[in-house]
């Protein structure tokens, strides 16, 4: 299986240009330890986050708006796009999310979780949660639209001033 990745590049005009090359699953990487992640067998826990309205609206690491309101969450390294299963520890509600934004940059939490997905595990009062993480489905191989960098504009020409007595006769 494999999943896309997007990279952005600078070009020396200054357009940031985007590619997406495709890696496989296998290749994905443990930001930590710098270690292969085998999404089929992965297993975290750990403590988990949520995150809301002041983030309600902003762009996400994935590129879409974050809602406080959907099912979503921010991993350090799952691929954008994964289905996770996260399980509260202490009370066993379970909800699945999509890893749409990258984080919690939190030392000591292993995942930022929605609003909505806190209020599903019962823990939005208490904000925080002892949370186990596994995998449910990897991200589709297909990549959502990126957007892409307008093009520089043509050269134009531009008529700073006119001094009289100097017109082009070709043009009479």
């Amino acid at each position: 299986m494999e999943f896309p990745r997007t990279t952005f590049r600078l070009a020396a005009a200054g357009i940031v240009l985007f590619s997406t090359v495709t890696v496989p699953v296998a290749d994905a990487m443990d930001t930590r330890s710098g270690k292969d992640l085998n999404l089929a067998s992965f297993h975290q826990t750990g403590k988990a986050s949520w995150y809301g309205g002041g983030f309600h609206g902003r762009e996400t690491a994935s590129g879409t708006p974050f809602n406080q309101h959907a099912l979503t969450a921010a991993h350090r390294s799952l691929p954008l796009g994964t289905e996770v299963v996260v399980t509260n520890v202490d009370n066993g509600k379970s909800v699945t999310v999509t890893i749409n934004d990258r984080g919690p940059y939190v030392r000591g939490r292993i995942i930022d979780l929605s609003r909505r997905a806190a209020r599903d595990l019962g823990f939005v009062g208490d904000g925080l949660a002892k949370v186990a993480i596994t995998v449910s489905a990897p991200p589709e191989s297909t990549v959502p639209p990126v957007p892409q960098a307008k093009p520089a504009p043509a050269p134009a020409d531009l008529q700073v001033a006119a001094v009289p007595g100097d017109e082009d006769d070709s043009e009479r």
